[in-house]
């Protein structure tokens, strides 16, 4: 008897380790880039969910081939909004730390481990993002309006291999439609389907139209972004070499009773760029946000929402803004450098030499899942316009020198291109204009060479 009680209670500690391990082991795991304390360095935060408190988490991290360091996460409970009363209700735990003092643009290791279960672990390699200090080239990819749907999954597999040339990805809003549905596991089914592609490849990111249920609380919780303890990763600034990038939410101006979030968000955006455009080591400034301030598009809410934000192009133009990105509407789409509705064209559709004029470029087609997008031929000031499912990649070569691409996430193809050159080179036509090397300067070899 005594022999028989002694097998069930070791068959109900084995079954209770069991369970533990498997609501204690790490899910939903994503990093995005952090702000250094120092110019030299780098950071990156890591977020990971668990099902039961599981404050024996811990994280090692280190340079691959060099000393690791533990940390211990911040630790925050979550109970998702009730959104179907015909579903469970979903509760979480949102482990969150920051990786410092990494050494920009190397390979660096982490794993999530477990003092109490040994079984519990979960890794990756990631390359860290350039520091401050740093120089070029600064690459990175772009996209909004992403989805679970195949499509999505398509794009998702299609920039896979980007995380090896490029620093981060720079999400432009609209994650899961809606991240708040079944009380929350269409938000856990996005962030579990591309864990393969966010837990090693930074990802700045910003809320867009559907992220804003219950006071944006979905998007507020699950992400960590640069200045989140003020804004709640809202709006935000984060500098890349000489590169800086600002996010907004352009979602304020489009709610009611937010009025005071927007005013607080513009003044901080006027001094923020003020700032940057004071700042002799900043070259490129770019800013983006979920929605367009100019698009060809005939769909309502394309030009019945421009009128709304239209009084950021004159805080754009006044302190530089060399570029905003957005997506918001399902298609792709290029203007040329433009303000008050006046365009600046050029010879080339390809080459846009010292543009006085920020240019607006729209990549909403990620994939989403809202229907197949619609093509719209370019009109008025838009240059090219594509309905295929994609996303941006961005290669800043130099201080002068912004090189675009689009590409197709079937098939990997360049759909568009095109080149910022600040330099004022009296509009100097291109001699390649089928080729998206076009016509290099000299050194350039090198920063092709991927």
């Amino acid at each position: 008897m005594a022999s028989y009680s002694q097998e069930l209670i070791f068959l109900a500690v084995l079954l209770l380790q069991v369970v533990r391990t498997q609501r204690c082991s790490p899910e939903q795991i994503h990093i995005a880039p952090a702000t250094s304390e120092t110019t030299t360095k780098s950071a990156v935060n890591v977020v990971w969910t668990t099902d039961d408190p599981c404050a024996t988490n811990y994280l090692l991290y280190g340079r691959v081939g060099g000393q690791f360091k533990s940390l211990n996460p911040s630790l925050k409970k979550f109970d998702y909004p009730v959104t179907d009363k015909s579903l469970a209700p979903i509760t979480k735990f949102y482990h969150n730390i920051t990786m410092t003092e990494l050494e920009p643009s190397q390979d660096h290791h982490y794993l999530i481990l477990d003092r109490l279960d040994s079984k519990i672990s979960e890794g990756e390699i990631f390359r860290s993002p350039k520091a401050e200090a740093d120089t070029y080239p600064i690459n990175f990819i772009t996209l909004g309006d992403w989805g679970r749907c195949p499509a999505a999954g398509q794009t998702g597999k299609a920039l896979f291999p980007e995380k090896s040339t490029n620093e981060m990805i720079w999400f432009l809003g609209d994650m899961s439609y809606d991240v708040q549905d079944q009380n929350g596991q269409a938000g856990d089914e996005w962030f579990e389907k591309f864990e393969f592609l966010f837990k090693g490849f930074p990802m700045l990111t910003m809320p867009g139209n559907h992220e804003t249920f219950q006071d944006f609380i979905q998007y507020k919780e699950r992400v960590q972004m640069p200045n989140q303890r003020e804004t709640q990763g809202m709006y935000y600034s984060y500098r890349m070499g000489p590169v800086f990038f600002v996010s907004i939410s352009t979602e304020y101006d489009f709610l009611e009773g937010y009025e005071g979030e927007s005013a607080k968000q513009k003044e901080w955006l006027i001094e923020t760029l003020a700032a940057a455009r004071q700042d002799a080591t900043i070259d490129w400034i770019l800013v983006a946000g979920h929605r367009p301030l100019y698009c060809c598009s005939y769909e309502n809410d394309c030009h019945k929402d421009t009128p709304h934000l239209l009084y950021l192009e004159d805080i754009f133009h006044e302190y530089g803004v060399d570029m905003y990105l957005c997506g918001h509407t399902h298609y792709y789409d290029r203007m040329w450098p433009i303000y008050k509705g006046q365009a600046q064209r050029f010879p080339s559709i390809h080459l846009y030499t010292a543009p006085k004029y920020t240019t607006y470029v729209q990549t909403g087609i990620a994939g989403q899942q809202e229907g197949y997008p619609h093509y719209y031929p370019p009109t008025g000031d838009s240059v090219f316009t594509s309905s295929h499912i994609g996303y941006g990649r961005i290669k800043i070569a130099n201080s002068t020198h912004l090189y675009w691409e689009e590409l197709e996430s079937y098939t990997g193809n360049v759909v568009d291109y095109f080149w910022i050159n600040k330099q004022d080179e009296d509009g100097e036509e291109l001699k390649q204009q089928q080729s998206p090397l076009l016509t290099l300067p000299s050194g350039w070899e090198e920063f092709w060479a991927f």
